[in-house]
């Protein structure tokens, strides 16, 4: 990784293959997906995430009293579905508008004294975007 790595700051260009997309992930921002030859998207990760806003993002919120904080969410616009998981604690939200979401915590967490313990999306990352953009 540390080779590829330093051949992309001396401005080379390097092809990797893999399907350990974690890992391509943290080698840069810039990639090309393809699935059974066929090209699913191209460019900068972010701008490819950007493409599947049209399924809802998944966030999961961990909070003792997740029961308060799912009618809290229940209540917002954008927010399509709620999960409710007792064993882990949690709250899974989906919603179309994940920055507008994501804006929102810290103020929830301050004003209505819900304290959430962590906040995670298993859809912000390479492997959940494949996954949406083969299904298409």
């Amino acid at each position: 990784m540390d080779i590829v790595i330093g051949l992309g700051k001396q401005g080379k260009s390097v092809v990797v293959s893999s399907h350990v997309l974690h890992e391509v992930q943290t080698l840069t921002q810039n990639i090309v997906l393809m699935n059974r030859g066929r090209l699913v998207a191209e460019g900068n990760i972010r701008d490819i995430r950007d493409l599947i806003d049209q399924h809802p993002h998944r966030i999961v919120l961990v909070c003792s009293n997740f029961r308060r904080l799912a009618v809290v969410l229940a209540a917002w616009e954008d927010v399509e579905g709620l999960t409710i998981q007792p064993k882990e604690r949690s709250v899974i939200a989906e919603t179309r508008s994940p920055d507008l979401f994501y804006g929102r915590l810290p103020e929830l967490a301050t004003s209505d004294g819900l304290v959430i313990d962590e906040v995670y999306s298993e859809d912000d990352n390479l492997e959940a975007v494949f996954k949406y953009l083969v299904k298409s």
